[in-house]
């Protein structure tokens, strides 16, 4: 199977997205690769979709406004 293309790294389309892969959450998030993938595993935000792995970025903002006290 071949890899899709369809990574953006441009903010107006990252807000609109249901979900995002490591690459674009870590840009979205400012961060490093693995403290991204640690955050998407500590907000369950995890969804697996045959081999691809995809990051829910609606649990992704609940769960970084639980961590910042709001």
């Amino acid at each position: 199977m071949r890899k899709t293309n369809a990574e953006s790294f441009d903010v107006a389309v990252l807000e609109k997205r249901i979900a995002v892969s490591d690459k674009e959450l870590a840009f979205m998030l400012g961060v490093g690769l693995p403290t991204a993938r640690k955050i998407a595993e500590d907000a369950n935000a995890v969804c697996r979709i045959g081999n691809r792995k995809v990051n829910k970025v609606d649990k992704i903002r609940r769960y970084m406004d639980a961590i910042a006290g709001e």
